[in-house]
């Protein structure tokens, strides 16, 4: 997937080591499109799911993703993600998770938004 321009891209890998309870997890987590955002400070962007990789009874275990930015700029986006202010979150009813985007991180994604 090739980035558009204010938007990051990625790989969601769904794993799971038992094939049983992966397969029924891929079932309860129909909807996943609608729960994963990304949180710019006090906003919240609805990351864009590819809808090949959905069905109504069961999800793919690899889903590509794109987090719209808003119109951050790189500054902009090291800004927030140094006072601790950027997210990725999920809120699906079968499964929350939220991780800070910060450090390291931060800085490559940033690099990618200037280039």
């Amino acid at each position: 997937m090739i980035p558009r321009s204010g938007e990051f891209v990625a790989t969601m890998l769904i794993e799971y080591a038992d094939a049983a309870a992966r397969d029924s997890a891929l079932r309860e987590l129909v909807g996943l499109e609608n729960h994963l955002w990304i949180c710019l400070d006090s906003r919240r962007e609805r990351a864009r799911f590819d809808q090949c990789q959905m069905s109504a009874d069961r999800i793919s275990s690899v889903q590509f993703v794109r987090f719209p930015l808003g119109g951050l700029d790189s500054g902009e986006f090291l800004a927030l993600a140094g006072s601790g202010k950027i997210a990725i979150e999920l809120d699906h009813p079968k499964l929350v998770a939220r991780a800070p985007v910060n450090g390291i991180l931060a800085y490559a994604l940033a690099q990618d938004l200037s280039e």
